[in-house]
């Protein structure tokens, strides 16, 4: 592992998979930048909270407050919407029964079965439902941004759920669940009018995931990991503002503008230069007064290949000019 330790888990396994040096760059930021709440996060948290202390009440009541704080009635909307995708199932109405099984909000392992030591990459599964022949994971999203459920986060997790059933000296299944043969992943997003999206595959998939998993988590807990900067892995990154590589690829895109090199300029403190921002405006004013119906398709593409680093960028700008 590298000397900063990198937090692996399965919600960041889709990005490490695009950067693998994002975990061990997030490592080493001071502790107090390495993951700060944004509120859309934190009224996700606040619903999957909510969610559930609904599941585990006995008759599914949507409780007034949690922590303390009021349920709003856009908040009661959405779960219970989520609760409605989810209720008829077998194992969440009668989790008792011989060879059904009910994981709610559920940490699992992970990194064991990858090579890892053991707490190296754990998660949290919102809702692991197991009935003979199956094993579903559900996962709760209230973002506007559509998930679909064939992500590395759900095979991780159906992978750390199949692990619960399993016999550890043997690694076969517990006798009551030797019947599974498929896993299904489950998105509920209660925020967008598709709000349940279903993947199904064969048991033989989890062996599949394991190897896929393993690779991800293996490169980026290798020493120097590689930073590889790109619209889905620098979202949400606390360490994308100051990634070198992302300023030498925004450093790039503004080069594709003009035909004349960029100037770049130094910024205190960062590692590598940037575009300075008097070559931006230049080539705004010269490359970018050009009608877009008179774009070929050849500068449309380009374009669009660009939009995401440079919008990125000037969120950063925008998020720095209203601290």
């Amino acid at each position: 592992m590298p000397e900063a330790h990198a937090k692996l888990s399965p919600s960041s396994l889709d990005s490490l998979a695009l950067c693998p040096g994002r975990a061990a760059a997030i490592a080493s930021l001071p502790p107090e930048e390495r993951d700060k709440p944004s509120p859309a996060s934190l009224l996700g948290t606040k619903r999957h909270k909510i969610m559930e202390a609904i599941l585990t009440h006995p008759e599914r009541v949507i409780p007034e407050q949690i922590d303390g704080e009021p349920v709003t009635l856009e908040d009661r909307h959405l779960c219970k919407t989520a609760l409605e995708a989810v209720r008829d199932h077998p194992a969440l109405k009668d989790p008792g029964r011989v060879g059904y099984a009910l994981f709610i909000e559920h940490q699992v392992e992970i990194g064991r079965w990858c090579g890892l030591e053991p707490g190296e990459c754990w998660g949290t599964a919102d809702l692991g439902l197991v009935r003979p022949g199956e094993i579903e994971v559900i996962d709760f999203k209230f973002g506007q941004h559509p998930v679909e459920p064939d992500g590395l986060q759900l095979k991780a997790y159906a992978l750390g759920l199949a692990g619960e059933i399993v016999d550890q000296s043997t690694r076969q299944f517990l006798p009551e669940y030797r019947q599974t043969k498929t896993v299904r992943l489950t998105i509920v997003q209660p925020t967008l009018p598709e709000v349940k999206k279903t993947m199904v595959f064969k048991l033989d998939a989890i062996e599949d995931w394991m190897k896929e998993i393993t690779g991800v988590l293996h490169a980026a807990s290798a020493p120097n990991p590689p930073r590889t900067p790109g619209e889905k892995q620098c979202k949400f990154c606390a360490f994308a503002d100051r990634c070198p590589e992302r300023r030498q690829q925004i450093v790039g895109a503004f080069e594709m503008l003009g035909d004349e090199e960029t100037v770049v300029a130094d910024v205190p403190g960062a590692p590598e230069p940037i575009a300075s921002v008097d070559t931006i405006e230049r080539l705004a004013d010269v490359h970018m007064t050009q009608p877009v119906e008179e774009l070929s398709p050849d500068q449309i593409g380009r374009l669009l290949d660009l939009a995401p680093l440079i919008e990125g960028y000037f969120k950063d700008v925008r998020m720095l000019a209203t601290k």
